[in-house]
């Protein structure tokens, strides 16, 4: 990569620039005369680009977003916001923004005010830079981000103004209402009136984004969730620390979590350490679970208790790949014959109670989806949340930092 044209770092002395304009195959950029540069705070967007890129795009959640970058004369380009708060100085010769060893080039429009509200102490789990660089490439290259910590009054306002459950969160600022965008007419219309209806939610002069529709995931809960039904669904233990398993039993990583993570969890259910729950999410990619094994899984519970499931879980982990392909109504027969060897007859509960039954695992399903489960397996421990087949160090670590240790 082309070493970039550096400036001095002092303000540099108002200087006559000649206008340059830059032209790639889709798009024209035009550096204007300045006869008194104006001064940038920092830059926020630092594109890395092989080749150059224009490129406006559409992506399927209706979002309709730009990325700017400009690779010219052997120099890395990125990208800033052309409003004065954003500027510092030119180089004379090109027309060019340096700024920490990086050659900036202008973009029309002011940058987006961003508020995220994150926790200090939560490490790489509430990481936000990947959702706001999302928010970089789908909305606005430049983006005037705030951070506000949850135990701050800011902070505190917010979570009881949004009713937030988990962090982080993304608010856009007022100024969001000034972006504009093609619509499906080709005419410009408001950003935000392109967008689903419920994906921001507007109080107080800042736009909420809902982070499930987005696909933001949370990195930790401002408070345990409180899941629906927990008496009702199948669950060892009565410890003070509440493991909650959202599993798919066809799904290969779950049966990881399982081999790896048994005897861990019986020993904190042993010892009292934790109540472990398990809740449906069947995949509806896994034909066998997600129309049959669950269902006949959750008649066992009916029928025969805790204890029961438990065992019968055991051999449908056990015999897994068995299910694969066989069918609903085989794999269905399959989890009742488990179920005979543990005397528990579940046929009629297939029958008679199969449509109620596999309302309840909908709505564990949805349950999950609203607490940021994408896929299997997702173990909620307190306030954090573990995506993936974590081993039992990780487990053991989420179990002791809720008991403080």
């Amino acid at each position: 990569m082309a070493t970039p044209k550096k400036t001095t770092s002092t303000t540099a002395k108002p200087a006559s620039v000649k206008t340059k304009t830059i032209t790639t195959k889709k798009a024209t950029a035009t550096a204007k005369k300045k006869s008194t540069p104006p001064k940038l705070s920092r830059p926020v967007v630092t594109t890395t680009v092989s080749k150059p890129v224009v490129k406006k795009q559409s992506p399927s959640n209706g979002w309709i977003g730009w990325l700017f970058a400009v690779l010219l004369g052997g120099a890395l380009v990125g990208t800033y916001a052309s409003d004065s708060y954003w500027m510092e100085s030119f180089d004379e010769s090109e027309g060019m923004l340096v700024v920490d060893d990086k050659t900036w080039m202008p973009v029309g429009g002011a940058p987006i005010s961003v508020v995220v509200l994150n926790d200090k102490d939560c490490g790489v789990a509430c990481d936000a830079s990947g959702s706001l660089n999302s928010l970089r490439a789908s909305v606005n290259p430049a983006l005037k981000v705030t951070e506000v910590d949850i135990s701050s009054p800011e902070g505190e306002a917010l979570i009881n103004q949004f009713d937030l459950v988990s962090i982080p969160q993304y608010f856009f600022g007022e100024d969001i209402e000034e972006l504009t965008a093609e619509g499906a007419d080709g005419e410009e219309v408001r950003f935000i009136d392109n967008l689903p209806t419920g994906l921001l939610t507007e109080k107080n002069d800042l736009y909420y984004i809902d982070s499930a529709m987005v696909g933001f995931k949370p990195g930790k809960f401002i408070k345990a969730p409180e899941f629906a039904d927990l008496q009702s669904e199948p669950s060892q233990g009565n410890g003070p620390v509440s493991v909650v398993e959202f599993t798919d039993l066809q799904c290969p990583y779950c049966k990881r979590f399982y081999d790896q993570n048994k005897t861990l969890i019986e020993q904190l259910v042993s010892d009292g350490t934790i109540t472990y729950t398990v809740k449906d999410f069947p995949l509806s990619f896994h034909t066998e679970a997600y129309g049959g094994i669950h269902k006949a899984a959750n008649c066992v519970l009916q029928e025969g208790g805790n204890d029961a499931y438990f065992a019968v879980k055991d051999q449908i982990f056990n015999n897994q790949s068995s299910f694969t392909s066989i069918g609903v109504p085989a794999a269905e027969q399959q989890v009742a014959d488990y179920a005979s060897e543990q005397g528990i007859d579940i046929q009629s509960c297939l029958v008679e109670n199969g449509n109620s039954i596999q309302a309840e695992v909908a709505a564990d399903t949805a349950e999950g989806a609203k607490y940021g489960v994408s896929g299997t397996p997702t173990i909620f421990v307190g306030t954090q949340i573990l995506p993936g087949a974590v081993g039992p160090a990780a487990l053991s670590a989420a179990v002791n930092a809720e008991l403080g240790n």
